[in-house]
């Protein structure tokens, strides 16, 4: 199973959820943290940790081949730090994965953009490209209805949209620079209350019942 996360631009939260995934997922599977970003914050949040219970790797380049890389038997699930702005590999991950979160900026993003590059990675799909979607709004602010607006968008163009959000908190910053998960790092704290919950609901995706790549072709 491949869970990627993706993003339109850099600075949604997509490399802290990608992290905070794999340590999540940890501790109940043999998981792989796959860095497919252009500047490889995963590898190198990965470098501060004395050790780790899950693997890290890096998608070097756009001629790999995937499959030996991301569909390993010695993993039960992958994680994809997925690019930002590079659009051909962004593409390429999409179509290697079995979920796609596809965070927005609720104050910058196009859902309308996002939704274009979901259709181009499905005219391409690969056999392996039935990825169950969903958006997730990001750097929203409490008491604000950015959140809603897309969310609302999002439900009009046919496609789900999880119900956690991720607000704007400094924590995230520094449980990243100190190569921690935001449990390890602040466990008690709202912000690994709200990463939580999006995760449960990440974990609901990995069975049979979001709309799919397939489905968009």
């Amino acid at each position: 199973m491949i869970v990627s996360f993706v993003s339109n631009g850099a600075g949604v939260g997509k490399t802290m959820l990608a992290s905070n995934a794999a340590g999540w997922f940890s501790r109940t599977r043999r998981v792989r943290l796959v860095d497919a970003s252009e500047d490889q914050k995963c590898v190198r949040w990965a470098a501060y940790r004395e050790r780790s219970p899950f693997d890290v790797c890096c998608w070097r380049n756009d001629q790999e081949k995937p499959d030996v890389l991301l569909r390993d038997a010695e993993f039960d699930l992958t994680i994809i730090d997925g690019p930002s702005v590079d659009r051909d590999r962004k593409t390429s991950v999409l179509r290697s994965s079995d979920v796609v979160v596809f965070i927005l900026d609720t104050g910058r993003d196009n859902i309308g953009e996002a939704v274009l590059l979901l259709r181009a990675a499905a005219r391409e799909a690969s056999r392996t490209g039935y990825a169950r979607i969903a958006f997730l709004a990001s750097r929203t602010i409490n008491g604000s209805r950015s959140g809603e607006r897309v969310r609302q968008a999002a439900l009009r163009l046919g496609f789900p949209m999880l119900l956690s959000e991720l607000h704007i908190r400094p924590l995230y910053a520094s449980a990243h620079a100190a190569g921690q998960t935001i449990f390890a790092h602040s466990g008690e704290s709202e912000a690994a209350v709200e990463v939580a919950r999006a995760l449960i609901e990440i974990e609901s995706m990995l069975i049979p019942q979001y709309r799919s790549l397939a489905s968009l072709s």
